[in-house]
């Protein structure tokens, strides 16, 4: 296979999530740093170990890359799973695509991929809003749900929903009854509906120039944990939420807290007197009783005379202008520093880091570039350039320096030399002296100790070892004896006593 073979940016990120023991946050911190497979490929492993900050990690990655079988394999199978969704009519969108949504972007943890069905033009929309709410709403939550998503469609805002029971089923429905655009961010791969019921509803959002779109491949199994997943999506593509009813423990809580992460808006609509106690809206209440700068709470019957669509634009601006998270942040890929690699000579030295060998090229004033193989078993170490001519004048330079040495300094090294020399053996002979002397000292001492002081010491050590060593019969006398026995003991003349502590 050639280079261009490996110049489909899908299928470089679908690759990278093949690796083995690469997770999601690994590939987006790969396709931040290495947008495309040339720049991974042509990167060093110290600057591969520096963006994954684990050589473990590293190391894995940067032997897949240069191993060719295995490269072409994760290769394969990425290619199969993009003509796969080709087939189902469903489009992959990399994190890397143009046609990745920009909020998205400014999320902390974006998916790698997208995978969309429909009119996927409406991912480039940027006023978007989720309306969002429980699976069992209230009939007046029902109505202000219907409401709502009717003005926002007035505003040429598209709804984002979850494609689930309630409210979120209303949201859909009212939004194409008044000829808007919506997106069903579901929880499933796209060829498995859910909740099954809501098929129907799915196609017609397809059919209407609606969006149908997900985080998990075809033939991905959903678990309980891809629903909060989603809820991030929600949060993530629209400029702010609309909760219309929610009990505390209710999924749509989940997107809320999102939200307050992403910096959206959190639009809480009052509840009706007849909803006020009830308790699907009891997650509204405790949101809007704890207020916090991202939420906003209105009346529904009110939203036209609200600023509510000040705030959004307020949001999208500041979305907009922030600073690119990590996700976005991409380093200098190797052609944006190989262009300003010009040639200043004709001829120049390639100066190999790892063997030190050289060899020249020949090329006039243009960029230097160093035909490597795209896909190799073999690891080439990095190269860099070095002029021919900065070679030769350093060297001259260094020349120049060595004659310009005095050569009285030759003749003095010896004499140095021979001076530590001497500082050495003078004071490796006070070390021998004060040995001595500390060795005399410790046997004029032992001389001076009289014979009463030694017949003192040995009285003190016998006195201490008696005292250490209990007597034989210091030791209790059994509680219990036989009777018997001890008559027996008597009447033979045998000390009791005597036989009951031997025994012990």
């Amino acid at each position: 296979m050639q280079q261009e073979d490996f110049k489909d940016d899908t299928a470089y990120a679908l690759s990278l999530g093949l690796l083995p023991g690469i997770g999601k946050q690994i590939q987006r911190q790969l396709l931040s740093a290495f947008p495309q497979f040339h720049d991974l490929h042509q990167a060093s492993f110290d600057h591969l170990q520096k963006v994954l900050k684990r050589q473990s990690t590293a190391t894995v990655v940067y032997e897949q890359i240069h191993h060719q079988q295995a490269w072409l394999s994760i290769w394969k199978n990425a290619q199969h799973s993009i003509e796969q969704h080709k087939q189902a009519h469903i489009s992959i969108i990399s994190l890397t695509s143009p046609m990745y949504p920009a909020l998205l972007k400014k999320i902390t943890d974006p998916p790698v991929a997208l995978y969309a069905k429909g009119n996927i033009t409406l991912l480039q929309q940027s006023t978007m809003v989720a309306i969002v709410g429980t699976r069992q709403p209230t009939t007046d939550g029902e109505r202000i749900a219907h409401y709502l998503t009717k003005s926002f469609v007035h505003h040429n805002y598209c709804i984002i929903s979850g494609l689930a029971k309630g409210i979120d089923t209303i949201a859909h429905k009212s939004a194409l009854e008044a000829q808007g655009k919506t997106i069903a961010v579901i929880a499933t791969p796209l060829n498995q509906i859910y909740p099954a019921e809501n098929k129907g509803l799915a196609q017609q959002i397809i059919e209407n120039e609606g969006l149908l779109i997900s985080e998990l491949a075809l033939g991905a199994k959903s678990f309980r944990s891809a629903f909060v997943q989603r809820d991030r999506l929600q949060s993530g593509l629209s400029l702010g939420i609309i909760p219309i009813q929610t009990a505390l423990d209710g999924g749509t809580m989940h997107t809320i807290s999102f939200a307050k992460q992403q910096q959206r808006l959190v639009a809480c609509p009052y509840p009706s007197k007849a909803d006020k106690y009830a308790h699907q809206y009891e997650g509204i209440n405790a949101v809007i009783n704890n207020p916090s700068p991202q939420v906003y709470a209105f009346q529904a019957s009110q939203i036209e005379q609200s600023d509510i669509y000040t705030r959004l634009q307020k949001v999208r601006e500041q979305l907009l202008s922030s600073s690119p998270r990590r996700s976005e942040l991409a380093y200098p890929t190797a052609a944006y520093h190989q262009q300003y690699i010009i040639a200043e000579s004709s001829a120049f030295y390639t100066v190999n880091e790892q063997t030190d060998s050289t060899s020249i090229h020949h090329q006039q004033d243009v960029a230097v570039e160093q035909p490597t193989p795209y896909l190799s078993e073999e690891k080439f170490p990095q190269q860099r350039e070095v002029p021919l001519q900065q070679i030769s004048t350093e060297t001259q330079m260094v020349k120049q320096t060595l004659k310009d040495i005095p050569p009285q300094q030759e003749k003095e090294a010896p004499t140095i030399k021979s001076q530590n020399e001497q500082q050495e053996t003078v004071v490796m002979e006070e070390n021998r002296k004060e040995a001595k002397k500390t060795a005399s000292r410790l046997r004029q001492k032992k001389a001076s100790l009289t014979p009463e002081t030694s017949k003192r010491t040995k009285t003190k050590k016998t006195t201490s070892e008696s005292m250490s060593a209990p007597a034989h019969d210091s030791f209790e006398q059994p509680k219990k004896y036989n009777a018997k026995r001890r008559a027996g003991e008597q009447a033979s003349g045998i000390d009791a006593g005597f036989t009951q502590n031997s025994l012990w």
